[in-house]
């Protein structure tokens, strides 16, 4: 399956949960305001893996191809300083160019993140 496909299937199934979903079954506090950002580009195999890591976790996100969308490229440089993919995006929590293990170990410091984005502590 080419990443696109990935790509698509992941928005498709996270459209769907939103939509099925009542709004005391999801993952996210009341308080949540925004979705989080996912920042990607076509072809990188990490940004796959994050895809495929945040849908099996039903964690809602916008995502962005940097490659496609050129302000997401300039969003992306102007809350982590850098130009690499995946990058990650949560009000003030940023995690930029990471794999998942990389990822789990950043939210062990932010556990109001986690709970947030309603990753367990037995989920990795």
């Amino acid at each position: 399956m080419d990443f696109e496909a990935v790509v698509w299937q992941a928005q498709v199934r996270l459209t769907k949960k939103m939509v099925l979903a009542k709004p005391h079954l999801t993952h996210y506090p009341q308080t949540m305001k925004e979705k989080p950002v996912l920042y990607i580009k076509a072809g990188c195999p990490w940004c796959k893996e994050a895809l495929v890591f945040f849908d099996q976790h039903g964690v809602d996100l916008t995502v962005k191809d940097v490659n496609r969308e050129s302000d997401a490229m300039m969003q992306m440089v102007e809350i982590s300083g850098q130009t690499k993919t995946p990058t990650f995006e949560f009000g003030d929590f940023v995690v930029a160019d990471f794999d998942t293990d990389e990822f789990m170990a950043e939210l062990d410091e932010f556990p109001e993140v986690r709970i947030q984005l309603g990753i367990g502590d037995d989920e990795t």
